[in-house]
């Protein structure tokens, strides 16, 4: 299938109301928004594979009442007297958005990495919450590497706040012995000139 294709079929399944799917699943027609995951099962998950697929998860938080999967189709889902909205946030796409936050921390983009973090933790709380109405669970071992990398990241930022810290400190030090140099430096060059004026005055008397 050709990728213009791929993009065309996944729109189609969109409009449908068919949700992105577990790639597990041999049936699963949509992973992410324009992969195409049964040519290539490898190469699929592209940044802008998660963006698109991000897109949609927007999308569908934006909508007014909020909509729920059910049976692969979009619906509404009363809990209680309010709507289910956290199930608007689609599961299946955090491991690629996990992917993705790899990605952001190659480029030494933490900041950016670490709200995606947030997102999909709040996301896998959310779900264990759920877990006794839907049945489903994130892999323990996404979740160790989840939790795992998150603490790493935030503690590679106290490092660089702290050494821009000292940078801040060391630049004040720095400018602070500079200007009391050149202060030194003015004060001796008024004193040689008041002393040679001096002896000036000394040899004409």
């Amino acid at each position: 299938m050709l990728p213009t294709q791929v993009h065309a079929a996944h729109l189609c399944y969109l409009i449908a109301g068919l949700k992105p799917e577990s790639a597990a699943a041999s049936s699963t027609r949509l992973v992410l928004v324009g992969g195409d995951h049964r040519r290539n099962r490898r190469c699929f998950v592209t940044p802008h594979a998660v963006q698109r697929s991000e897109i949609v998860e927007f999308a569908l938080k934006s909508q007014t009442p909020p909509v729920h999967f059910y049976n692969g189709f979009f619906s509404l889902l009363l809990f209680g007297d309010n709507y289910f909205a956290f199930q608007v946030d689609i599961r299946e796409i955090q491991i690629f958005k996990f992917v993705y936050t790899l990605w952001l921390v190659e480029i030494g983009k933490l900041d950016q990495a670490l709200c995606y973090l947030e997102h999909i933790s709040e996301v896998v709380r959310k779900s264990a919450r759920a877990k006794a109405s839907t049945g489903y669970q994130f892999p323990p071992g996404f979740l160790n590497q989840l939790s795992s990398l998150e603490e790493r990241i935030r503690t590679q930022l106290i490092f660089h706040s702290c050494n821009a810290e000292l940078d801040a400190l060391f630049s004040f030090v720095q400018e602070n012995i500079l200007e009391n140099r050149k202060k030194r430096e003015s004060q001796k060059k008024s004193c040689q000139a008041w002393f040679q004026a001096f002896l000036q005055e000394l040899v004409n008397f």
